[in-house]
């Protein structure tokens, strides 16, 4: 799990989701930080995360897409090392409609109350329906307001576990906002346009 450049405070946790499209060996990862409850092990935050993912999430992806494992870096306390958990929770989406290229995405806007770049965070869905997005890279805005609603019932999911407090923004140790604390996630909301990875296209 590749999480060394995070800044994961005392009672926090890196999240990390890894998605496998069929056919394609490579796992594509959405990731998230959140803030643990006091009882929390490792284990049981990937366990819960794994499940809320689950429970909420397979009527977005494509049934191409099955996530395979929940991975974890919880630090409990100032003093001990980062604990590695995961689960390994599967599921495969359940939508049928023909996809696009696998370095298109949806992108999946982390809101919080505190503005600027350090208020704010992002996190990619891969699988993105053909008949969603027009010439031009723009969702229809059932897909759109529909993946809200999706993405929202899964930031409540979470909050709603009892491994997790909430979702929240980590920061990078080496940026300009390595010394403020995490932000929770007020909002997540999916952008009218779709993202692109080149690196993606394996070239």
């Amino acid at each position: 799990m590749s999480t060394v450049t995070l800044n994961v405070p005392p009672g926090f946790a890196t999240v990390l989701h890894s998605i496998i499209q069929s056919g394609d060996n490579e796992p594509m990862a959405m990731t998230y930080g959140v803030d643990a409850d006091d009882t929390a092990t490792a284990d049981g935050i990937a366990t819960d995360c794994a499940t809320a993912f689950t429970n909420v999430m397979a009527g977005a992806f494509s049934n191409q897409f099955t996530l395979v494992r929940t991975e974890v870096l919880f630090r409990a306390n100032p003093v001990d090392i980062p604990n590695v958990g995961s689960s390994a929770i599967t599921a495969t989406g359940n939508g049928t409609d023909p996809i696009m290229p696998q370095n298109n995405a949806y992108l999946i806007h982390k809101r919080t109350q505190t503005g600027g770049r350090g208020g704010r965070g992002r996190m990619f869905q891969p699988g993105v329906s053909e008949g969603a997005v027009n010439t031009v890279g723009q969702l229809v805005v059932a897909t759109k307001n529909g993946l809200t609603t999706t993405y929202e019932n899964f930031r409540i999911a979470l909050a709603a576990s009892p491994s997790v407090v909430t979702m929240v923004i980590l920061h990078d140790l080496l940026g300009a906002n390595a010394l403020h604390p995490p932000r929770p996630v007020t909002s997540l909301s999916c952008d009218a346009v779709i993202s692109t990875q080149r690196r993606r296209l394996r070239r």
